[in-house]
């Protein structure tokens, strides 16, 4: 009775109906009619799917960030070539609890922060040679796009559905102040990392630092 019960609400989620005879002597037959589907899901249509899931998840980024040999040298273009700005200079942010690709690791960064129209632009440099988020994709000299950033309501159940979609973890670290950020690698569909953290009054706090800049913030000069 129990399985019978479970067969018929899964019957019932997939639109399915059920037709039970029963005859003396004969015994009694059940048979499950299921809609016709003409031909399977194809992998674009899977994959569709699963970018649809991932920005209800993401919501709209309020970060982009690119990887510079020389941060002073990038705040000066974006602030001349783009009117980003001014920007907010952090040398050698301190990190603990780097872990890249599964193994302990380090991430001896510096990063400007300036507003661009509605996001913040990140120019990030990696000091380190080693292992790191910046160092699998960027040699020393090299720049380009990182990642796109986010806040969620909540990282943890973030971060496993997006792993769950074929987004892996490649860095998770925590700033000084205890914020959690993770890396989330969609290079190989979108070009770059997603980087997610919680929503917080503090994270909040400092993107409003950067988007109402007064004067004594550097602007590229």
């Amino acid at each position: 009775g129990l399985g019978l019960s479970t067969v018929y609400g899964i019957l019932q989620q997939a639109g399915a109906h059920i037709r039970l005879t029963t005859a003396p002597q004969q015994g009694t037959s059940f048979r499950l009619y299921f809609p016709r589907v003409d031909e399977a899901p194809t992998a674009a249509a899977a994959a569709a799917r699963s970018f649809e899931r991932v920005w209800a998840l993401l919501g709209a980024p309020v970060q982009i960030a690119y990887v510079v040999p020389d941060i002073a040298a990038a705040a000066r273009q974006w602030a001349e070539q783009f009117g980003a700005g001014p920007f907010l200079l952090n040398r050698h942010i301190a990190v603990a609890d780097v872990v890249h690709r599964g193994q302990p690791g380090a991430f001896d960064h510096s990063s400007a922060y300036g507003q661009w129209g509605d996001l913040m632009v990140e120019l990030v440099h990696d000091h380190g040679t080693g292992p790191s988020v910046v160092r699998e994709r960027f040699a020393l000299h090299e720049s380009g796009l990182h990642h796109m950033a986010y806040m969620v309501d909540h990282l943890d159940f973030a971060v496993e559905a997006l792993a769950a979609a074929g987004y892996p973890v490649a860095m998770s670290a925590a700033t000084a102040s205890g914020t959690r950020f993770v890396f989330v690698d969609a290079v190989a569909s979108h070009g770059h990392y997603f980087e997610l953290y919680q929503r917080s009054e503090r994270l909040a706090a400092f993107y409003d630092l950067v988007r109402n800049a007064s004067g004594d913030l550097w602007g590229g000069d």
